[in-house]
């Protein structure tokens, strides 16, 4: 538990922030109000992201803006869009460039598969990826210089990984006029619920004081292999989201569909609410599936809907590209077009940032602040539990999510991801950093383990900061290799 002083430090941070926030945007983001739940890291982020959108760099500010509207429609996340389509307008952005990718230069539409890859598959960027960008060695005004592809590729990067953050835990949008006073809603579940997850609780907490002081010991290709192969959550036969869950929607509005995602901060119904919650027929955009009520945005007060998800998704698909229309598939350690990479190949610490302080000086060391934070934050509690060591847990997280775009830690033991994650928290964080927009509202609630409200949003963070590293890796290794 943090001390009086600790309490206080946060408080004074947030105070301070959401002045600032409140002064540029006249209002205090759903999204700010998420991430200062651990306000030092928030501190931490936002210097980051400050830094990369504002200040002085390779990009004009119009174009970063409109990058992340592209990096951010890769998962139909129309929170992030809304609010930087205005960004973009404000920076003295091109109205018409609104209309969608018709209507913006060539340039710009040259990094709409490199977008596409490297937000669902960026394993498969190459050098030719790169050459593609920057032909004519970067002269011309349809060619990319390094500079500006290094900044395009931290932006891409940024976007798509918060699109995980948004749909992970449910952040609705900023007009949306639900009062803040409900900020954390409480979730009745059976009491066989509560005790399971109880039971996983301690028994996570004995697995990590077993497994503090094993041996990591390097693995061989064969057996990192094999680890890939057993960390897999899904098969043919099980789907980690029904269809009917998410294929007919977009999850902007995560609480007027079936597929409303966490209940964080707001709610969508109390539970008296539900029972009383009428089913939406076909012709208003739902489509009714046993087993699921549907709650309706007319049985509460404070939910302002617009329109319907379908409109919502179609205004998206103008920043996207049919040709490149890709979604993640699971990496495939048996396929002959690419293989696993190894971190001591390529890897942050020694070759992304160095590379990146090359071409972009400054974003480096913020960024490495980032991840080097939100890696070993933690108030050593695992819900109740007080002193655990939950450095494992923190690792076999970063591991798994580095494990799922084919990156492989070769002095990390990963039997110790299925030792420490149980499957409902695999499908959890999957969902967030491969297909956010699937996100559903009972795979936050119920993680299969009992966790605080801050716990899963910091899971949730380890996760799409791990996202993060992997994409900048995989995107500065093309462009390195393309160098060489």
């Amino acid at each position: 538990m943090a001390s009086g002083s600790d309490q206080f430090n946060d408080l004074h941070i947030i105070q301070e922030h959401f002045k600032t926030i409140f002064i540029d945007n006249g209002v205090i983001p759903h999204l700010s109000q998420a991430l200062f739940t651990h306000a030092h890291f928030a501190e931490i982020y936002y210097k980051s992201y400050n830094f990369l959108m504002k200040s002085n760099g390779p990009l004009p500010l119009d174009w970063r803006s409109y990058i992340a509207i592209l990096a951010a429609s890769r998962h139909s996340c129309k929170y992030l869009v809304r609010r930087l389509e205005v960004e973009f307008l404000l920076n003295g952005g091109n109205e018409e460039w609104l209309k969608g990718i018709e209507f913006i230069p060539q340039k710009l539409k040259k990094l709409l598969k490199f977008n596409s890859l490297l937000c669902h598959m960026p394993w498969m960027l190459n050098e030719d990826s790169i050459s593609e960008l920057v032909s004519n060695n970067g002269v011309g005004e349809n060619a990319w210089t390094m500079a500006e592809l290094v900044h395009a590729v931290i932006i891409m990067t940024h976007f798509h990984a918060l699109s995980g953050f948004i749909y992970g835990i449910g952040i609705l949008p900023d007009d949306d006029d639900t009062p803040i006073a409900d900020i954390i809603s409480s979730v009745t579940e059976s009491e066989e619920s509560k005790q399971r997850q109880k039971n996983e609780t301690q028994r996570l907490v004995e697995t990590l004081t077993r497994t503090a002081d094993d041996d990591d010991t390097p693995i061989d290709k064969h057996q990192r292999e094999k680890a890939f192969e057993c960390t897999e959550t899904n098969d043919n036969s099980s789907k980690i989201v029904p269809n009917h869950l998410y294929s007919n929607y977009n999850n902007f509005d995560c609480f007027s569909t079936p597929n409303f995602a966490s209940v964080t901060f707001w709610e969508a119904q109390k539970q008296d609410m539900m029972k009383g919650a009428t089913k939406k027929s076909d012709s208003e955009g739902l489509i009714p599936s046993a087993g699921h009520t549907f709650i309706s945005s007319n049985t509460s007060g404070v939910y302002k809907r617009n329109s319907n998800n379908r409109e919502r998704s179609l205004k998206l698909k103008k920043y996207k590209h049919n040709k490149y229309d890709f979604t993640y598939k699971d990496f495939d350690v048996k396929n002959k077009e690419y293989e696993t990479t190894s971190i001591h190949d390529f890897n942050w610490e020694e070759n992304a940032f160095s590379l990146l302080s090359r071409f972009y000086y400054g974003a480096a060391d913020l960024l490495d602040t980032e991840f080097e934070f939100i890696y070993n934050m933690t108030d050593n509690r695992c819900y109740d539990i007080k002193d655990v060591d939950t450095t494992s847990f923190r690792a076999a997280i970063w591991c798994y999510v580095h494990r799922l775009f084919g990156v492989s830690h070769d002095d990390f033991n990963y039997e110790k991801v299925n030792k420490l994650l149980n499957i409902d928290l695999k499908k959890y964080i999957k969902t967030v950093v491969c297909y956010p927009e699937r996100c559903t509202k009972e795979q936050f609630v119920n993680t299969g383990v009992k966790l605080r409200t801050r716990e899963k949003i910091h899971i949730c963070l380890l996760a799409i900061e791990a996202r993060k590293q992997v994409e900048i890796i995989y995107g500065l290794r093309s462009i390195n290799n393309f160098m060489q």
